[in-house]
């Protein structure tokens, strides 16, 4: 049986990962890896080349199937390097996905297309 985590237990959870590894093969990260982000986890994932000029900042670590296992041993053997990362994950969840940024561009993307 799948072991879900119930959601006022998610901070809990998110707290005991070093590492978040998302999609890999679906050319764009999923909400999890945002969730994870803003508790300052880095991530690993895959971002496609048409969609990367959607997310130019973004500090998430770009990987394709050859490259997953190197990446988390790396991550797994530098401390310094998982926290720098984790912290600049977290600026950007926070400047990018942020809900009320978030809602605000869809309210002007929406009337502009009212217009």
């Amino acid at each position: 049986m799948l072991n879900i985590v119930q959601h006022e237990r998610m901070t809990e959870y998110y707290g005991q990962i070093d590492v978040w590894v998302d999609r890999v093969g679906h050319d764009f990260y999923g909400f999890a890896a945002v969730e994870a982000a803003a508790m300052g986890i880095p991530v690993v994932t895959q971002i496609g080349e048409k969609e990367k000029p959607f997310v130019p900042r973004c500090p998430f670590i770009s990987v394709d199937r050859a490259d997953v296992t190197e990446t988390i041993v790396s991550l797994a053997q530098d401390k310094t390097l998982r926290e720098g990362l984790g912290a600049r994950a977290r600026e950007y969840a926070v400047e990018v996905h942020d809900s009320a940024k978030v809602a605000r561009r869809c309210l002007e993307l929406y009337e502009r297309l009212m217009e």
